[in-house]
């Protein structure tokens, strides 16, 4: 098992970490196991910024069936993760899914499928799964939930770009592989996981743009949708192609398509399952800007600072209303947005901002 912990409750430098029981409970099956520590190095920068320690675990076999050992990284902030030492480590229902699937095999790789790298303000979370086009599993999904919420307490962090690895996909869908083994409760499990994963990306306090080079189909168009903003390279293909599959799009699609392209595309789109390129997809309002494959960063990037150049809180409140009103009947909406705008009178930032126009030079905001 390897766990990323930050200082606690782990262990302090130049201590060496204590064994640790790990107990894994779900709907009767127990697991045991010893989690052992073999490495430990330093995380950072920024508010994450601690120790890092790998642990390895190899649980004996219980009633589920498990007899290999597997990885898993996880962080001492996850929710779904109960974390006591004296008590040994219990992992929650939820996260024995992400250990073992049902037949007890291991499904975590113990490499990490989504990274997070920061530079000037930005950070750019990339889903690295190119053998299987950046597919989404419940560990990707897993892992860019945590990824979305260490970002989002970093305060060192302004904006968010989100992409895929390599060159023909952002995320080419689900895994058909795990589509395959569900049942009912199962999909609808699966379901509500990407749900709650691409709403936390939708309502994420920072601006969030997709930057789509490839095939963005599925799972990965629905993905895309949930970002605040979409830029695409002259490859992209968009598509909801579950009816072929005898399902129907499960992580929001058929509610955030018809909201960008307009209820009769959106309709079309989900019960033909048809890709649209680019071009089309700029057309539509699916995306806003199509650059070429090989400048989607470095504009992704141009993009996201201009936007991380502007108030944050401002930025911040802006996007609250936007949504708040997609939500709400317009003059609710419209008292929403008005108390917002007197929330931002009282902040330093309209004051630098406005003192900065008249002096004809850039503000310089502090976020508050």
């Amino acid at each position: 098992m390897v766990i990323r912990d930050h200082g606690h409750p782990f262990g302090v430098p130049g201590t060496s970490a204590p064994l640790a029981l790990l107990r894994i409970m779900v709907t009767g099956t127990r697991v045991m196991g010893v989690a052992t520590p073999v490495a430990r190095g330093v995380v950072g920068p920024g508010r994450g910024a601690g120790y890092h320690s790998r642990w390895e675990v190899s649980p004996r076999q219980g009633r589920s069936g498990v007899r290999r050992s597997a990885c898993l990284e996880l962080s001492a902030r996850l929710e779904s993760a109960r974390l006591d030492l004296d008590a040994g480590t219990a992992i929650s229902q939820g996260m024995f899914r992400y250990l073992f699937n049902l037949h007890g095999e291991p499904i975590m790789s113990g490499v990490a499928l989504v990274t997070v790298g920061i530079e000037d303000r930005i950070a750019t979370i990339t889903i690295d799964r190119q053998k299987k086009l950046n597919a989404l599993n419940p560990e990707v999904l897993e892992e860019l939930g945590s990824a979305f919420r260490s970002v989002e307490t970093n305060d060192e962090v302004l904006g968010v770009i989100l992409t895929g690895a390599g060159e023909k996909a952002f995320v080419a869908g689900a895994d058909i592989g795990v589509l395959a083994e569900m049942d009912a409760a199962g999909a609808l499990e699966i379901s509500r996981q990407g749900q709650g994963i691409f709403d936390l990306i939708e309502r994420f306090p920072k601006p969030v743009l997709a930057a789509v080079g490839g095939y963005a189909l599925g799972g990965g168009c629905e993905l895309a949708l949930a970002c605040h903003m979409r830029l695409a390279s002259e490859n992209a293909r968009f598509g909801l192609p579950e009816v072929g599959l005898g399902l129907i799009p499960g992580y929001g699609g058929t509610v955030r398509l018809a909201r960008l392209v307009g209820l009769g595309r959106a309709v079309q789109m989900t019960l033909t399952g048809e890709m649209v390129d680019a071009q089309t997809a700029e057309r539509i309002g699916l995306v806003g800007d199509i650059v070429p494959r090989d400048e989607l960063a470095s504009r992704a990037r141009e993009l996201m600072a201009k936007v991380t150049k502007q108030g944050p809180v401002a930025v911040r409140l802006a996007l609250q209303s936007v949504y708040h009103a997609m939500d709400v009947e317009s003059g609710r909406a419209l008292d929403h947005e008005a108390a917002l705008f007197g929330l931002l009178a009282a902040t330093d930032d309209m004051r630098e901002g406005l003192t900065a126009f008249l002096e004809k030079r850039p503000p310089r905001f502090q976020g508050r």
